[in-house]
């Protein structure tokens, strides 16, 4: 991925990196991952040597996996160590166009209605629990679409694994002891698996999620199997001699609960909804005799006067009015942004100064939480490793799940904090110029038509009574990472941009000429000459008037006689 820098630009090169405090955390958990590894393999190679290779092999197979997670962890943090934010960021509200290139598209077209309206595009929910959660957090009605879907995901999410949890713990209170315990205990892995893959699914897409109708199902249907379940398999299935692993369903549940219900109050904290939506419009007529496609070469002076801190617009939408035929209809519009100005509002740099802001505690915590996480599987992994001969095949079995129930909980809630963290803001300004009219040509000619030596004629195409509108509008963006789609979260007018724009090209239409002069040195000195001789030409008695008037007499007399010599003032041959 590429970027443009300038040194006399130094806002971009110098913005805060977003990514501080997450950078931390993941180091932390590196750290924590490659000690706990550390400690394992030390373990396994104490059973190598003592010929216990079957301990040998799942210690070297933990602790292998440890030092992975922790290699992943530290390539996360030292990529987005150096944030560099070039000029070619963030991307555009719509495709951009080249410099000499023409054309619209569907984003553009929608931008555009946008202004027209005063309004921002958002998409209505769908679902039941959907409904609930607009109900409990109404300003997320306008908030960005990938913070509305990322919070209906995680918001169905909690509701399932709650929903799944309490199943579990009733489950556990009536097949405790029996011979279908171990069963039991067991359906409830995949079940748990499920329902945290909800949270999973596409964090940062923006893409609305599925209705929730199929986890009201799920959800009854873990209630109703918590009820007669046990009377079913008591009466239908032999017992079954299982190990026990209520513990690892239970320990994914409660870091996947934690994860979501962090990342919806770190949403709930700080929601970036609409409060503003004005656009300034100013419209009126012009009047201009010339191709209507003249007044684009204003607009582009006018938009390079403004250009932020020197960088070109990006141009969205040019369109030029064609008037190719005698007369008839003409349209054309223009859609430049500015260049989108990074607003850092990190007010922190430490997890401390995060934990006392109320906006930012919860994505903190959530920080610690996955922290946590990472704790909880290196000191299970370093404690059952150090007992891998001991136990039971069975046990072992089981701590490895746990440990990767805490891993998982882990990837969870540092990826979806991802999302929080990467969050960034833009102002920015978009200008929509719009021309609509009908034209005419004609024919003019300027000058004495019978005696005139000068005279001028030239075909001219009329414009009357044009429709100008100017749109200008500033407006405040976010998006998810510097190379995320942006959304519109704000509208402030622009009355005195949109009224000085308007007023420039109706001046510009109508100084206009409609006349053809020469207007080089060489066109004028040309033509005093011909001014020169054309007055010799007309003073009676001149040399030419009368050498003129022998070469006439001379053709006449030729069709009669033998030519006569020419009496006058004739220079010799």
């Amino acid at each position: 991925m590429s970027y443009e820098f300038n040194a006399a630009d130094k806002l971009s090169s110098d913005y805060q990196n977003p990514f501080i405090i997450e950078n931390k955390f993941l180091l932390l958990s590196a750290l924590i991952y490659g000690g706990g590894g550390i400690a394992v393999m030390a373990a396994a190679r104490t059973y190598l040597r003592d010929h216990a290779d079957g301990a040998a092999a799942v210690g070297f197979f933990l602790a292998l996996s440890m030092l992975a997670i922790a290699v992943t962890l530290a390539i996360g943090a030292l990529s987005q160590f150096r944030f560099m934010f070039g000029r070619g960021f963030p991307v555009g509200l719509a495709p951009e166009l080249p410099h000499t290139k023409n054309g619209s598209s569907v984003a553009a077209e929608q931008l555009q209605q946008q202004m027209r309206d005063g309004a921002v595009l958002f998409q209505e929910p769908q679902g039941p629990l959907a409904g609930v959660l607009y109900a409990l957090v109404r300003p997320l009605s306008t908030a960005p679409w990938t913070i509305q879907f990322a919070a209906q995901r995680h918001f169905e999410a909690l509701i399932g694994m709650i929903g799944v949890f309490i199943s579990l713990c009733a489950s556990f209170t009536m097949f405790a002891g029996s011979p279908y315990e171990g069963l039991v205990s067991w359906a409830y892995l995949p079940i748990a698996a499920m329902m945290i893959r909800l949270a999973f699914i596409n964090p940062q897409e923006s893409q609305a999620p599925v209705d929730s109708r199929s986890t009201l199902v799920r959800l009854v249907a873990m209630l109703v199997f918590g009820m007669i379940g046990p009377v079913l398999l008591t009466r239908f299935m032999p017992g079954v001699a299982f190990a026990q692993v209520w513990a690892v369903p239970a320990c994914m549940l409660v870091g996947a609960i934690g994860a979501s219900g962090l990342f919806l109050a770190a949403v709930v904290a700080r929601i970036d909804s609409v409060e503003q939506t004005a656009v300034s419009c100013e419209q009126t007529t012009i009047a201009m005799n010339c191709q209507p496609a003249q007044l684009w070469t204003a607009i582009d002076r006018d938009f390079q006067e403004n250009w932020a801190r020197g960088i070109p617009n990006r141009s969205y939408c040019r369109v030029l009015p064609q008037a190719s035929e005698t007369q008839g209809n003409f349209s054309g519009s223009v859609l430049e942004e500015t260049q989108p100005v990074p607003t850092d509002i990190m007010e922190f740099t430490g997890m401390w100064q995060g934990l006392r802001a109320a906006h930012t505690r919860s994505l903190v915590l959530l920080g610690f939480w996955a922290v946590t996480m990472s704790t909880l599987a290196s000191t299970v992994a370093w404690y059952c490793s150090a007992r891998f001969a001991e136990i039971a095949k069975q046990d072992v079995a089981r701590y490895v799940l746990l440990v990767i129930a805490f891993d998982l909980a882990m990837f969870l809630a540092f990826r979806i904090g991802h999302l929080l963290w990467s969050r960034m803001y833009f102002k920015s300004r978009l200008i929509w110029i719009e021309v609509q009219g009908t034209y005419q040509t004609a024919e003019l000619d300027i000058g004495n038509q019978v005696t005139g030596n000068a005279r001028s004629r030239s075909t001219v195409i009329r414009v009357e009574d044009a429709t100008l509108r100017v749109w200008v509008t500033d407006i405040v963006s976010i998006a998810f990472g510097k190379a995320g789609r942006r959304f519109v979260m704000a509208l402030a007018p622009a009355d005195n941009m949109a009224r000085s724009m308007a007023m420039r090209l109706k001046e510009f239409a109508a100084e206009q000429s409609m006349l053809l002069a020469p207007t080089s040195t060489r066109d004028v000195e040309k033509a005093r000459v011909l001014d020169g001789i054309g007055q010799l030409m007309s003073a009676p008695g001149s040399a030419a008037v009368t050498l003129v008037q022998g070469v006439a007499a001379s053709g006449d007399a030729s069709s009669r006689s033998a030519p006569t010599p020419v009496a006058g003032n004739v220079p010799p041959k």
